[in-house]
């Protein structure tokens, strides 16, 4: 108590009391400002979130309910319905104001706490007194990138898409088997491309083989020719002989009409003899040299089917197709060691050629003789005539006598000289047909001839060692030619129209830039009597390239995702055919192999990812999974391209399949020698060969596209056990004859493989295409390109100080420059 009574400390506690509480209360107020501050950027970064929630909220209904897509309905109007949002949740329930906002808060305590006094229109029970300085909202993300659409596809078939997946996709699964058998077909089909090419190569062979035998026919002939002009020379010889005898000799006796023929035409025939022997001796040179040619062109064909042979022999080994290749290159090479390499050999060294080639004397020797021959039937006439003179320069008697009793006239022969000789006979047999080479007539030219009497030469003929009927039955030429360059209609059972893209759309589609893939070969005209196989190579170069499975990549998820997607929201030329619903389909095909199981599933037919039936969706093109391969305006164009695409890849396929069956490869074999026997050998059977498996290959091919476009699911990759063909003449295709074994697929599983070929972004984009042109035709201004999926908002806020105007803290305020009201900026990214 004596503490209290020293006056010397009286006052010191609240002196410092007043020294501790100033700053203890300037710096509450920090810390109730600085929270206050806090808790109004958390109520602010709320408040933009809600803001931006509503923005989203206004999406294109159309858009989701239909595609289940989200983007904003206009997004011209982000910033407005933004920053009405953002001052609603704010300035609490759109109370805006400060004194508005005060004199609404203390009713609430007045109410609350039955306080008698009014503090209306005090700003400091405004404890945060927000304000929105500015705000930006800048739509971004559209659909347009493919980035984007494949997000929300992806998110979309995680829930819908699923079902699609089961029954659609299974084909994914199957690839990676199927890729190992596409291999082996695609290296036997390299291999069949240089076989083709060998036998192409080779016709060169063919072609020489098949002159030699021209020109041994022809030599062949002119032998015969040539003893055929001996015998009109020896007609016309005799004729002659005796036409010179009637000059001479008065006689009854005349000429026939032949013989007056005959000695008419003497001259043309001596000139013919001569002409046949000068043909003889070219056309021996002309064997001889042609003989030559063809053994050197079999000598390059079997150097070229020996190298044929080592390139592909390691392969053959589990290729069914090279090992067969090799074989036939086997028989080839042996066909030409031990059939006409020794025929020719016996050609080019054969005695009787041989001297008849170098024998170039033989034309002047012939006309020396039947020179001879003239002067020796024509010396005796001169002769005669002086006989005659000298007979009429003698004087008659001037008196008869009267006991002779009737005058006689001598009879006159004609006499013939031996060749080289001064005697003569009456006798024609004996000077014309003699047997003394060196007085006798036509001994003296037998002489010369002698030599290659009854000569000839065995032709080489190819196709003669090959003919054979025995596959016209089943395959013709005619078959052939008619199956060349063929396309086939078939026929459109759906309900649907092909479309077409207005130009002006197409124009502004949002893939503009991403070029067409349709570039499919077309069926070739393979058929060519001039032998030449680059028609059929084209329609093979297709599998030696890589078939469609080998070019398919790993799969991702979510390429799987949007597969689904675009399977369970788009359609196919086959949508809508109504054979293919479940109410329409008949029994047969219910309880068929070979119709998927999916088309069974619903009376409807397809099922989107709503459940609908897809044929009852609005679209722009009925074959919408063909533009997304294509990209073509046309439903037409892309249609046919996907056709093509098809038709190639199981062209090149079946291919090996034909080559790869002995029983069809021998019928066309067969046919084949019939066929170059028509074109007199200038196509060998080795080219008509291929022609004929091209065009049973096309023919299948045919069946096959037939089949696939009904709706049914046919062999992936063919094989010599999956033809549906046992003849072209008369076809009559079965599909239980492609069996049950080994992977199948239907037109849409085509239409998957080339989808994911593609590539995602070409894909993804055309769906974009897609979407857009669709939406257009209720909403005519819609564009992927302005349909945002994101905002991105900026906003300035402010807030009072809430001691600031009130000394003495106000000073210390303005001290640490914390003066107006303290402002920040808020920024936020925010999407479906």
């Amino acid at each position: 108590m004596k503490f209290f009574e020293n006056r010397k400390v009286r006052g010191a506690i609240s002196i410092f009391l007043v020294i501790i509480t100033i700053p203890t209360l300037l710096f509450s107020a920090v810390l109730v400002d600085g929270s206050r501050m806090a808790s109004a950027r958390a109520m602010t970064q709320e408040a933009a979130d809600l803001a931006a929630i509503s923005v989203l909220a206004d999406y294109n209904l159309d858009l989701k309910e239909s595609y289940g897509l989200f983007s904003m309905e206009d997004s011209d109007e982000a910033e407005e319905i933004y920053r009405e949002s953002l001052e609603a949740t704010l300035l609490a329930s759109g109370i805006s104001g400060a004194e508005d906002y005060s004199e609404e808060l203390w009713n609430i305590l007045k109410d609350a706490a039955g306080v008698g006094s009014s503090y209306d229109g005090e700003n400091f029970l405004n404890l945060y007194d927000f304000s929105v300085e500015s705000c930006s909202v800048t739509p971004c993300y559209s659909l347009a990138e493919w980035q984007v659409l494949e997000n929300q596809m992806v998110e979309h078939a995680k829930f819908r898409g699923i079902f699609v997946m089961a029954d659609r996709l299974g084909l994914l699964k199957d690839l990676g088997s199927a890729q190992g058998e596409a291999a082996q077909y695609q290296e036997a089909a390299g291999a069949m491309e240089d076989k083709m090419d060998v036998d192409e190569k080779n016709m060169s062979t063919d072609k020489a083989l098949s002159e030699l035998r021209g020109t041994m026919e022809k030599l062949n002939g002119a032998v015969g020719s040539a003893f055929a002009g001996r015998d009109s020379y020896r007609a016309a010889l005799q004729a002659k002989m005796k036409e010179i005898r009637l000059e001479y000799v008065e006689t009854d006796e005349e000429l026939t009409e032949s013989e007056r023929q005959d000695a008419k035409h003497y001259e043309d025939r001596r000139k013919e003899l001569k002409r046949a022997a000068s043909t003889l001796i070219d056309l021996a040179k002309e064997v001889l040299a042609d003989a030559g040619k063809a053994k050197n062109e079999a000598e390059k064909a079997i150097e070229r089917l020996e190298k044929f042979q080592s390139e592909n022999s390691a392969k053959a080994s589990g290729n069914s197709g090279i090992e067969e290749l090799v074989n036939d290159a086997e028989e080839n090479i042996e066909q030409y060691r031990s059939v006409y390499i020794p025929q020719i050999d016996s050609i080019l060294n054969d005695p009787v050629l041989n001297r008849l080639a170098s024998d170039s004397g033989l034309p002047s020797r012939l006309e020396q003789k039947m020179e001879g021959i003239d002067e020796a039937i024509r010396r005796y006439g001169p002769e005669l005539e002086e006989l005659e003179e000298e007979s009429d320069s003698d004087e008659e008697s001037d008196e008869e006598s009267e006991e002779s009793e009737e005058d006689t006239e001598e009879e006159v022969l004609y006499y013939y000289y031996y060749l080289n000789s001064e005697e003569k006979t009456e006798d024609v047999s004996a000077v014309l047909d003699g047997a003394s080479q060196s007085r006798c007539y036509m001994a003296s030219l037998d002489g010369e001839m002698a030599y290659f009497k009854g000569g000839y030469w065995k032709p080489i003929n190819p196709t003669m060692d090959m003919v054979s009927d025995g596959g016209s039955e089943k395959i013709s030429r005619g078959d052939a030619e008619a199956l060349s360059g063929q396309t086939q209609e078939i026929p459109d059972e759906s309900s649907a129209e092909r479309g077409e893209v207005p130009q002006e759309i197409y124009n502004i589609r949002p893939s503009k830039y991403f070029e067409s893939e349709g570039d499919a070969p077309a069926p070739g005209n393979f058929y060519n009597e001039s032998g030449d196989l680059s028609a059929s190579k084209d329609l093979l170069h297709q599998g030696a390239q890589g078939s469609m499975v080998q070019r398919v990549g790993e799969v991702l998820r979510d390429d799987v995702l949007c597969m689904s997607y675009m399977f369970g929201t788009f359609k196919t030329r086959l949508t809508g055919v109504e054979r293919l619903s479940g109410s329409k389909m008949s029994a047969s095909d219910k309880n068929s192999f070979y119709m998927p199981d999916w088309r069974k599933n619903s009376a409807d037919g397809e099922l989107d990812m709503r459940f609908e039936p897809k044929k009852n969706r609005d679209t722009v093109l009925r074959g919408e999974i063909e533009y997304l391969i294509c990209g073509n305006r046309t439903d037409a164009a892309n249609e046919n391209t996907i056709y093509a695409l098809i038709f190639a890849e199981r062209m090149a396929n079946n291919m090996y399949a034909v080559y790869t069956s002995k029983e069809v490869k021998n019928t066309c074999k067969l046919a084949a020698s019939a066929a170059s026997l028509f074109t007199g050998g200038f196509v060998p059977p080795s080219v008509f060969l291929w022609i004929f498996i091209t065009a049973w290959a096309t023919a299948e091919t045919f069946v096959d596209m037939n089949y696939l476009m009904q709706g049914y699911k046919i062999p992936l990759l063919k094989g010599k056990n999956n033809l549906v063909l046992d003849s072209i003449t008369n076809m009559n295709p079965k599909i239980e004859r492609y069996g049950k074994k080994g992977v199948f697929v239907a037109y849409e599983d085509y239409l998957m493989i080339m989808l994911l070929l593609a590539g995602r972004e070409t894909r993804l984009m055309r769906s974009a295409d897609l979407i857009e042109m669709n939406m257009r035709q209720s909403q005519p201004d819609f564009t992927m390109a302005k349909a945002y999926t994101y905002i991105h908002a900026r906003t300035e806020m402010s807030t009072r100080y809430l001691f600031n105007g009130i000394m003495p803290f106000q000073e210390h305020y303005e001290a640490g420059q914390a003066t107006g009201r303290m402002r920040f900026a808020n920024e936020i990214y925010l999407g479906y």
